[in-house]
């Protein structure tokens, strides 16, 4: 089970994984880079 994998969730839900995506993507830009 990846659960880092968020290329195989997207591949699976099409539509709101790609909204998830970006929110996640800017919070873990934000989390990591503080």
């Amino acid at each position: 089970m990846s659960d880092k994998s968020p290329r195989q969730a997207l591949s699976k839900k099409s539509g709101q994984t790609l909204k998830q995506k970006r929110a996640e993507k800017r919070a873990k830009s934000a989390g990591d880079k503080t």
